[in-house]
């Protein structure tokens, strides 16, 4: 019995997507005119699937999940002008090449891929991207092109800079944890509420300075290798502010770490779980660098 199942499973094989192979996760008819009907929505997980031959066969769809297979080349995905969602999660994808411009896309979701770099980046009505768990050193160059971008997930990747993110006035959460950005570039981003940058290596906080992410509400620094108080300091501005966390960052073993927090954010209520005690809200000591020794 054991043995028939092993053979079971190796009988599985990798197919391309065919007319065949796709009618079963096919749903949603749509008149598209001319008494000529098409479907809206694919949904093919699991399935093996190597690549996209027969996908412009269906140039009405609108929703399109082909996660948890083994695609490689997403161009064909380009064909389809009326797509609002595709999600092709933990794939064989190393780049975009090919899917570079689609006017309505809304979501794109692309976690547990193999993707090192993105060079063209056109979608102009995009609101949700998730790039997780893939290789990229570098947000798109031209992610300032989705102008409408709400949410962006890049977790778990080789981020060195959050330098790409600037422009993006309609951004509402930013989720960047696990990465191994050193250099934070933020500009005024208004409609910023949530920014996760746990497990990264942010030293300085100088970007918060000035009209930079005023509206944040939640923020997480959470291990990252930030070490003096005096940075702190920048967080002054932003007094919306609603949680904050820097654990297991080396700025927490300062002394009244605590007290410098509640001077440069005293509308914070909590922090880190915790409200301020009367101890906490005391005038922090004087902040002293110790020089570099010399020689």
């Amino acid at each position: 019995m054991q043995g028939d199942e092993e053979g079971e499973v190796e009988e599985q094989q990798p197919v391309p997507l065919t007319t065949e192979v796709a009618a079963p996760g096919l749903s949603a008819l749509r008149d598209v005119g001319n008494l000529s009907f098409n479907y809206t929505k694919l949904e093919l997980t699991g399935k093996l699937l190597v690549d996209l031959q027969d996908l412009p066969k269906y140039p009405a769809l609108r929703l399109l999940n082909l996660s948890d297979n083994q695609i490689s080349d997403a161009t064909n995905v380009n064909d389809l002008r009326d797509l609002l969602s595709a999600n092709l999660n933990n794939n064989k994808l190393t780049s975009l090449n090919g899917l570079t411009s689609l006017m309505n896309l809304q979501l794109l979701s692309l976690k547990g891929n193999q993707i090192t770099s993105i060079d063209t980046f056109d979608f102009p009505m995009l609101m949700y991207l998730t790039l997780d768990g893939n290789q990229l050193t570098a947000l798109p160059p031209s992610l300032s092109s989705c102008s409408k971008l709400r949410v962006l997930e890049v977790r778990d990747n080789k981020l060195t800079s959050t330098t790409g993110i600037e422009g993006l006035n309609d951004l509402e959460e930013a989720r960047l944890e696990r990465n191994e950005i050193s250099e934070l570039c933020l500009g005024p981003l208004p409609q910023l509420k949530i920014l996760t940058l746990a497990n990264n290596q942010i030293l300085s906080l100088a970007s918060f300075s000035g009209d930079s992410a005023t509206n944040l509400e939640q923020l997480d620094l959470s291990k990252n290798t930030l070490a003096s108080a005096k940075e702190l300091s920048c967080l002054q501005g932003l007094s919306r502010l609603q949680s904050l966390t820097m654990a297991e960052s080396p700025v927490t073993g300062v002394d009244k770490y605590r007290n410098h927090v509640h001077a440069a954010v005293p509308s914070l209520g909590t922090f880190e779980g915790e409200p301020y005690s009367e101890e906490d809200r005391e005038p922090p000591p004087e902040i002293v660098e110790e020089e570099a020794a010399e020689g």
